[in-house]
């Protein structure tokens, strides 16, 4: 792989969790492949850190008998540390802030590593995503309503299996669906519920849709017809409120939480969402070179 292909991951995974502050590959012997390290962080210390860490994890592994190293990870008061085998001669370091997800930096740092272990096939992007960022910020989820969807969780968690059920009986009652579903509806059922499930999870900002869509209850859903799965976040838009307003103290807080999220879904399932917010970008462009003249 070329070096500006192996820096251009590095940009890109930096990217795609706000939450890392430096990465880089480093050779098994200490040496820096490439790095996207923040200003003040010394390479060459980095690198002969990361040998050490590495090589004394996989003394231990062995010793302990736990098979091959996979991964290392060190959380302190004002860092966490991720650091995974990138082939054979190499290790992928992360150095992020000690609340990121790990559940991202995994998945993030596997593909990462995919990129630079795989020089001859094509180059899996993280696909950072502009657009995102700009509909976080303008229509996404706030620590509040974050907060507001834990408590609500338990409560949809139980919703969710009826109201699974309910959507496929509505499918089913249009003859013309019913013919094309025939016998399928019952093994769709089980990737949607799946997917709807996991789906209320801490932190739904960009890690939340890289989770997501490395996820395999999401590539499940490769079974399903993609108008199946928008009409269904448009059925719970409609159903799931009312409902938890029976079984959980749903404030207008919470209830546009939900909403949110349901948008947040409809841009995971439907890349084509996402250009609606590309015109908001633009404005936002417009207005700032104006500020600036």
């Amino acid at each position: 792989m070329r070096e500006s292909e192996i820096n251009a991951a590095l940009t890109e995974l930096n990217k795609t969790t706000p939450e890392i502050e430096a990465s880089a590959f480093v050779s098994k012997d200490g040496l820096i492949i490439a790095s996207a390290l923040a200003a003040g962080m010394d390479e060459e210390q980095l690198g002969a850190v990361v040998a050490s860490i590495f090589s004394f994890s996989d003394q231990a592994t062995t010793e302990l008998g736990c098979g091959t190293l996979e991964q290392v990870v060190f959380t302190g008061t004002e860092r966490r540390i991720l650091v995974i085998e990138a082939g054979l001669h190499a290790s992928l370091c992360i150095i992020a802030t000690p609340t990121a997800p790990l559940a991202a930096l995994f998945a993030n740092a596997e593909r990462a590593a995919q990129c630079f272990t795989n020089p001859r096939g094509p180059v899996v992007s993280l696909k950072y995503d502009a657009s995102l960022d700009v509909f976080v910020h303008d229509g996404g989820l706030s620590p509040d309503e974050q907060a507001a969807l834990n408590i609500l969780q338990p409560a949809i968690s139980k919703a969710l299996p009826f109201l699974v059920n309910r959507f496929y009986e509505l499918l089913m009652e249009d003859p013309d669906i019913a013919l094309k579903l025939e016998s399928q509806a019952e093994a769709m059922k089980v990737p949607h519920l799946a997917w709807l499930q996991q789906l209320f999870i801490p932190g739904h900002g960009q890690s939340f849709i890289t989770v997501q869509r490395q996820s395999p209850a999401f590539k499940n859903l490769a079974a399903i017809p993609p108008v199946y799965i928008a009409s269904s976040i448009a059925f719970l838009r409609v159903a799931l409120p009312p409902l938890l307003a029976v079984n959980a103290p749903v404030q207008p807080r919470n209830n546009d939480a939900l909403l949110r999220l349901f948008d947040l879904c409809q841009y995971l399932t439907d890349p084509e969402y996402g250009k609606v917010f590309e015109a908001f970008d633009n404005v936002k462009m417009q207005r700032a070179v104006a500020r600036q003249a």
